[in-house]
């Protein structure tokens, strides 16, 4: 899985800086308001006001991340998946007369191929390949009228025909993690609490430790924000999942299918 692009770390490098400069305007802008009305037990009821408040956003964020990183797993997982019921069917087929599934096998590298080179693009368009359906569906076919000489035949025949059943499901997970926008309130909710939470340190005075904390905790808020924005989109820049898996998979099993076509 990359997490971490060259262009990701610059985006999360001015997000964490963003989110700095931002605390900062907020404090000064709200010490310049209310520094006269500061009192002795302004910094009593600060405290505990910036805890409280800092725990419950932070328990918001953890949970939006975690919740937003378990789906960006969960489709990684499902493309090796994918790359596994293709790689099963592909060496089913090697199980019948050669002559009969040659033909098979290669749609089936055919499609794998069209599903790096021409899908993972299409998924930033929040579209499946029509090529790769087209593929897809010629394997099925294909393997619907095989016709099995013995049982062991017949049962590997219905094992295939499940595994292809698995690849078109992982398609429109795919489809569909590339079309799941992150609800706005969940990115109102974070944003405002970020502000929310920055306000209450107006009390502390502009020392270096006390503006070097504000930095540090606005920063490290606005880094995890960033990272909830990128894997909310899974196939877009920054950071998308990559087919790693069905790039092995060709590489190492059918590469030497396609030489020539």
């Amino acid at each position: 899985m990359t997490l971490f692009t060259n262009s990701a770390l610059v985006g999360a490098v001015i997000f964490s800086l963003g989110a700095a400069v931002a605390a900062l305007l907020v404090y000064f802008i709200l010490r310049r308001l209310l520094v006269s009305h500061l009192s002795d037990d302004t910094l009593t009821l600060g405290g505990p006001t910036i805890v409280r408040m800092g725990t419950l956003y932070a328990l918001i964020l953890a949970l939006v991340f975690a919740q937003e990183f378990a789906d960006y797993s969960g489709i990684n997982s499902a493309t090796t998946r994918e790359a596994g019921a293709v790689g099963s069917v592909f060496h089913g087929l090697k199980n019948y007369d050669p002559s009969l599934t040659a033909d098979i096998r290669r749609k089936v590298a055919r499609y794998v191929k069209t599903v790096i080179e021409e899908e993972w693009i299409l998924l930033s368009q929040k579209r499946l390949s029509e090529n790769a359906w087209r593929y897809y569906r010629d394997v099925e076919n294909k393997l619907l009228h095989l016709q099995p000489k013995d049982l062991f035949q017949k049962d590997l025949r219905s094992q295939m025909i499940h595994d292809w059943d698995i690849v078109a499901k992982s398609r429109i997970a795919r489809l569909a993690a590339a079309a799941y926008e992150l609800p706005h309130f969940l990115i109102t909710i974070c944003i405002v609490g970020f502000f929310f939470v920055t306000a209450p340190y107006f009390a502390f005075a502009p020392r270096f430790a006390n503006i070097f904390l504000i930095i540090l905790h606005s920063s490290f808020n606005g880094l995890i924000i960033f990272l909830v924005l990128i894997i909310a989109n899974p196939f877009s820049i920054p950071a998308p999942i990559e087919p790693t898996a069905l790039e092995v998979l060709m590489d190492k099993e059918m590469a030497d299918l396609l030489v020539g076509l």
